[in-house]
């Protein structure tokens, strides 16, 4: 049995309100603490961009997301902030806090351009708190991860193709400090199709290098949120 208690330690306010107004009265509904609450997050997200003009449906589910975003509000009013709050992605918050080893202060140093305002740190606050319980209570097991760190033991047989794949990343990276993913993407796919690698066989390597597992988080935005001051150590470590 969930109480309201419990569902708060994983959802914000906001978020549980608009749950609840999202339904009929009489519809039952199911509330999940599994891999479903970063579908939420992202469909609560999606509600609040509608709900600003900043994405498009049709006139109905339009006035239909503005109407139940406004009962989501914590006011009696339902008057929506004049500024759409800042919302972290929850997949990415998750992500840049295991990188973090789920330290909240670090990670919202990687979010330190996005926090204008006091309110925009009140809202990452709040989200990175029920991100850090869910990660630690509910997350399943292939979703998390530990960063290796220079000091880690990483032993991994690498052919010769491989170690110029990370020696051209590494090169990359040192070079470019203003990457995005699509970019970095790319040029992972390039340089795997010059070398004529398998990325089946050296990608699950890489996330060994960074994780010691051999899945992860999209590789290319991965390396960006983990940052040029300790993803370069990490992959030299790993020739």
């Amino acid at each position: 049995v969930l109480t309201i208690s419990n569902m708060l330690q994983v959802y914000t306010p906001e978020m549980l309100r608009w749950i609840y107004a999202s339904y009929k009265s009489n519809v039952k509904f199911d509330i999940s603490f599994d891999l479903d609450v970063i579908k939420m997050y992202e469909d609560f997200d999606r509600l609040e961009r509608v709900s600003y003009g900043l994405e498009t449906l049709n006139e109905k589910k339009t006035e239909m997301a503005k109407r139940v975003y406004e009962l989501a509000q914590l006011n009696i009013e339902g008057k929506i902030p004049e500024k759409i709050p800042f919302r972290p992605s929850f997949r990415h918050l998750c992500n840049v806090l295991q990188i973090n080893d789920l330290d909240i202060s670090a990670t919202k140093e990687a979010y330190k351009d996005d926090l204008k305002t006091k309110e925009d740190e009140i809202t990452f606050e709040e989200r990175a708190i029920r991100a850090k319980y869910w990660i630690e209570n509910y997350a399943p097991e292939d979703f998390k991860f530990l960063l290796n760190h220079v000091e880690s033991k990483i032993d991994i047989e690498l052919s010769e193709q491989e170690k110029m794949l990370i020696e051209q990343l590494v090169n990359h990276l040192e070079t470019d400090q203003n990457l995005e993913e699509k970019s970095l993407q790319k040029f992972l796919q390039d340089v795997v199709s010059e070398l004529n690698i398998d990325s089946k066989e050296v990608y699950p390597k890489l996330y060994q290098i960074l994780v010691g597992k051999t899945h992860g988080p999209k590789l290319a935005g991965f390396i960006l949120s983990i940052g040029h001051e300790k993803i370069i150590p990490l992959l030299k470590k790993g020739l």
